[in-house]
């Protein structure tokens, strides 16, 4: 049977219209599924606005909203404690981005969740951020979570400017570096275990508590990754520039995995050695060639007086390709028998000082005796 051209492109231009009909119904179905999600997970760790009352601002974030000191009602005891609440001006944004904003909180909420249930059936782990809960008033989102002192950033940032160059490195106590180094890698640990990869790992984004704790914090960025495979899909590009691995950049990769953080932990533990993030002065487009076109790596200055232990661990963590970075356990490991090391020296350190002071005093009590006999 004779078809005419003319008809031809009627019936090509009807399937076409038809598979786009179709597609934006999907996308619009899955809209609304993601939109059910949200609404329920906001549902159920709903915190009433009135058992809220905010104290004092502690950062603002542009248009990410604002931090607040806070004190959260306990509804068991009607006791107060205070608390951090992140607030989200949802009321600034278009209807579409209000949507995109209810969704990223659900998403937060969820992986803390899904953190802290994994975690409480082993034991319970003090270096991944504690979430009370999600508040929804009129114009604002708001993450209530625990409070904490302070961050490795500000912790950093607060000491004095070095003098001195390179014999002021490392700006924190090797000790200190790796401490907070371990708490990072056990957080990761656990939140690798529950599927979650941080996604932004920082030093912004990791709280220290009243005890020194290292505690992992901001799952803003995080993606669940499933248990049969090591990867997630990067449809865009994720994290903060100077901390993000390599396939973090590239949106048509195979996706992040748990060893992108480990990446970031390196960049983390650089900074509390040198003060400064990863490609310090660079901008976007020369850290995206730098790091992605040209597999450059972050160095360690040059006359830095490091433990090689925690020196070939930085290293290790800035390899290109993930699989030749070592597991978030191993860093574990490394950062434990790095911490050992350093106590066994202080520890020998302080037993020679002691005994130096002994003999310095005997050698003292001979010349007092000797002084004493010739008169």
């Amino acid at each position: 049977m004779a078809t005419s051209k003319g008809s031809l492109q009627k019936v090509s231009a009807g399937v076409i219209n038809n598979n786009a009909d179709k597609q934006q119904a999907s996308q619009q179905a899955a809209e609304r599924d993601e939109d059910a999600v949200a609404a329920a997970i906001i549902a159920e760790l709903a915190i009433p606005p009135a058992d809220i009352h905010l104290d004092a601002v502690i950062s603002r974030e542009g248009a990410h909203g604002e931090v607040w000191e806070a004190r959260l009602k306990d509804e068991r005891s009607g006791k107060e404690k205070k608390v951090a609440v992140k607030r989200l001006p949802s009321d600034q944004l278009a209807k579409d981005d209000a949507r995109r904003l209810k969704r990223e909180v659900s998403i937060f909420a969820s992986i803390a969740q899904l953190c802290h249930r994994h975690v409480n059936k082993t034991r319970k782990n003090h270096n991944v951020c504690k979430l009370y809960g999600v508040c929804e008033e009129p114009g604002f989102l708001s993450i209530v979570m625990r409070m904490y002192k302070t961050s490795v950033q500000r912790l950093v940032k607060r000491l004095p400017k070095p003098k001195d160059g390179v014999a002021s490195l490392p700006r924190l106590p090797c000790a200190t570096i790796a401490r907070i180094g371990r708490d990072i890698a056990n957080g990761c640990k656990a939140l690798h275990e529950a599927g979650v990869v941080v996604a932004d790992l920082k030093p912004a984004n990791v709280l220290i508590d009243e005890f020194g704790n290292g505690v992992v914090a901001d799952f803003g960025m995080s993606v669940v990754v499933n248990d049969g495979g090591s990867h997630a899909p990067a449809s865009i590009a994720r994290g903060t520039p100077n901390y993000m691995s390599p396939e973090s950049w590239n949106a048509e990769a195979e996706g992040l995995s748990r060893r992108s953080d480990v990446w970031s932990l390196g960049a983390t533990l650089l900074f509390m050695v040198t003060g400064d993030p990863p490609f310090k002065g660079y901008t976007m487009t020369q850290l995206f060639a730098a790091v992605f076109a040209r597999a450059e790596t972050p160095e360690i200055p040059e006359g830095v007086n490091l433990p090689e232990r925690l020196r070939t661990l930085i290293e290790k963590c800035f390899a290109y390709e993930p699989k030749d970075r070592p597991s978030m356990e191993v860093c574990l490991d490394e950062l434990n028998a790095l911490m050992a090391e350093l106590a066994l020296a202080e520890e020998e350190e302080r037993k020679k000082k002691k005994e130096e002071e002994k003999e310095e005093a005997e050698e003292n009590d001979e010349e007092k005796r000797g002084a004493e006999g010739r008169w």
